[in-house]
């Protein structure tokens, strides 16, 4: 799986406004819209309570939010950036400043753990989340995830 090849241009904001994580996950949300959400108040519902069994912001600025729904039709990768960082209830207590969001059907449950491994693997360390968080413009994020895939 390359993960910058599942990147689109519409699933990036470079520019996250929400400050709270209700605020946040609603935010998310849209930038995975071109999955086909099929009701979007039941698949935020289904995020909220993923991340209710516990936060899916890890270290160094980094967070995963991830659900598989019976209300999104296809797998859809978004990210989200906030240079400044927002608290996320990261297990660092570390504000977070790149979401990268992870929307799968049911059905896509392999795909949708190898791409929570990938992110992870890619991102985990604070360099690379601080290069991602910085960057400017919707393809310089997917240019940079793929030069990091590559090191990777």
């Amino acid at each position: 799986m390359i993960i910058s090849e599942m990147l689109k241009v519409e699933n990036i904001s470079t520019d996250l406004k929400a400050k709270n994580k209700p605020e946040i996950l609603k935010e998310l949300v849209g930038l995975v819209k071109s999955g086909n959400i099929l009701d979007e108040e039941k698949f935020l519902k289904d995020f909220e309570q993923r991340e209710e069994a516990g936060s899916t912001a890890l270290e160094n600025g980094l967070a995963i939010p991830h659900v598989r729904s019976e209300y999104i039709e296809k797998f859809t990768i978004g990210v989200a950036t906030n240079r400044e960082g927002v608290d996320f209830d990261s297990i660092d207590g570390k504000k977070t400043k790149v979401f990268v969001v992870i929307a799968s059907p049911m059905k896509e449950r392999h795909l949708h753990l190898e791409a929570l491994a990938k992110v992870a693997a890619i991102l985990y360390n604070s360099t690379n989340v601080e290069v991602v968080s910085n960057s400017n413009s919707k393809e310089g994020i997917i240019d940079l995830i793929s030069k990091l895939e590559s090191i990777d």
